[in-house]
């Protein structure tokens, strides 16, 4: 059996992702923050991926799917 993340769970983590990104960081993908590791790790954790970009790819892809539904 496989989880599903709630949608709700996965759009907060992204705005707190991206706000904390906008922050300091040089470039997308860049975690010199440390108050995004934890972000980035939950996200990975919900999306059953192992790096930032295939997470963040993977949660808005989520997100957008079930913003239509």
């Amino acid at each position: 059996m496989a989880l599903k993340a709630d949608p709700e769970v996965v759009r907060e983590l992204v705005h707190r992702y991206d706000k904390l990104q906008s922050l300091d960081a040089p470039c997308p993908g860049s975690s010199t923050n440390p108050g995004i590791e934890g972000v980035v790790y939950t996200l990975c954790v919900l999306t059953g991926t192992r790096d930032e970009l295939n997470a963040l790819a993977a949660a808005r892809s989520l997100l957008a799917h079930s913003d239509s539904s």
